[in-house]
């Protein structure tokens, strides 16, 4: 389970979270599956807010549009006219029955307690004919700096730690939509490769994306410095990041 008192405390440093070019990266690839589509959305869901791009982008595309963000915390997050926060954990949100033309998510959905019955909420919202689109990490995302925590975790403690999210595999998505009756269901894999000058600006990066393990079970200890220098001497020749992750949408029947 989900430890949503800390979850909160991380989506609150919002200063960082929306200054964070690897979710306005990932944005574009929403927005360009978005910019595709022609139809007339009035009503929109955000679930999770990790940047501002898709956001504005359907704003200066639709008129008259209704729009609600959701977020566990909404610290730092100026309202619009045609705006409603909610601050609200995604697993307590409380989806209206048939109510959005269109819900998506970058980079949050997956933070939920039980990912079948969150779709199924998302279903059950969703108007006749309406879309539904997020991202979420692949099981391979940051593969570089995991491996190289796991080796020294084994290093100074002889055993690794959880130091991510789980994450959902593809097919077990593709079985999900279908069992839920959208139609046209994918699934597109994306990869954001960064090579970094140094490890700290590595390491800045990631923090900013708020990735931190989060379940009840987390280690209770910050790692110090001597950690930290054990992991960049796991990395072999320089600081590369691979953001890899999958952008699934389906429309409602």
């Amino acid at each position: 389970m989900i430890n949503k008192k800390y979850l909160k405390i991380l989506r609150s440093k919002r200063n960082l979270i929306l200054n964070n070019f690897i979710y306005d990266e990932i944005a574009t690839r929403i927005i360009d599956s978005l910019d595709l589509l022609k139809v007339d959305f009035k009503n929109i869901l955000e679930i999770g807010i990790n940047e501002n791009k898709i956001y504005n982008y359907l704003n200066n595309r639709f008129n008259n549009l209704k729009f609600t963000r959701n977020d566990i915390s909404i610290l730092n997050i100026s309202n619009t006219k045609n705006c409603e926060l909610i601050e609200e954990d995604l697993d307590n949100f409380i989806f209206e029955k048939e109510k959005y033309d269109l819900i998506y998510s970058n980079f949050y959905s997956h933070l939920s307690n039980n990912y079948t019955e969150f779709l199924y909420k998302i279903s059950n919202s969703l108007k006749s004919n309406s879309f539904f689109i997020a991202s979420i990490p692949d099981v391979n995302n940051i593969y570089q700096l995991i491996n190289a925590m796991f080796k020294a975790d084994n290093l100074l403690y002889g055993g690794v730690y959880q130091r991510v999210n789980p994450t959902h595999k593809i097919d077990k998505i593709l079985d999900l939509f279908k069992k839920l009756n959208f139609y046209s269901p994918s699934i597109h894999s994306d990869e954001i490769q960064i090579e970094y000058s140094n490890f700290s600006k590595l390491l800045l990066e990631v923090k900013s994306m708020n990735l931190s393990y989060c379940y009840t079970d987390k280690r209770n200890k910050f790692e110090n410095k001597n950690y930290f220098k054990t992991v960049e001497k796991n990395f072999k020749n320089n600081y590369n990041l691979n953001i890899k992750f999958n952008i699934i949408a389906g429309w409602k029947k």
